[in-house]
């Protein structure tokens, strides 16, 4: 038999001794796009966008994340999910990013970005209008966002350059190489 006590700040689970029960563990929160939050920004952001593809072909879209935090970060059961919610990726078990480091998602396989190997393959179609993606936390507080409302603030569909961070904050910025700098 399983009881279960939530919190505000946390989860206590108790399990009372049964040789036939299985303990099983809280579901993983289902994080969703709408919130009325501010990003964290503190430890982990979306660091460059390849929204419109690249030379090679249009369904080449990639999104890199970066680690800020200053340390080791496990993302394990984070979330980034797109305006639409056809991208809705949760980070497997083990996901860490190392400290000062970049994660690489491609879409679809990892030929997005040939000369570099994607950390993780994900499915969906990001939009060039009306779109938006949300990083999440395991708890589903806000992390990050990147929005296109209606356009997006940076990036050239025309030249295959992509949105990037400024270096200066969390501004964007159009990059000024062609298929951005992806790692």
């Amino acid at each position: 038999l399983e009881t279960q006590t939530k919190n505000p700040t946390s989860t206590k689970i108790s399990i009372e001794s049964n040789p036939t029960s299985t303990p099983t563990l809280p579901s993983l929160s289902s994080c969703t796009f709408n919130t009325s939050h501010s990003p964290d920004r503190q430890k982990l952001i979306i660091n460059e966008i390849a929204w419109m593809g690249t030379t090679e072909s249009a369904n080449n879209e990639w999104i890199e994340l970066r680690n800020i935090s200053g340390a080791a970060l496990n993302i394990s059961s984070w979330q980034l999910i797109d305006q639409g919610e056809q991208i809705k990726i949760i980070f497997k078990e083990g996901s860490i990013i190392p400290t000062n480091s970049f994660y690489l998602l491609e879409r679809t396989d990892d030929n997005s970005v040939p000369s570099v190997t994607a950390d993780l393959i994900y499915t969906g179609a990001i939009s060039n209008t009306s779109e938006g993606l949300r990083l999440f936390d395991g708890q589903c507080n806000l992390i990050d966002e990147a929005l296109a409302n209606p356009s997006w603030s940076a990036g050239s569909s025309n030249e295959r350059k992509t949105m990037e961070r400024d270096l200066s904050g969390f501004g964007w910025h159009t990059s000024s190489i062609v298929n951005g700098t992806p790692k």
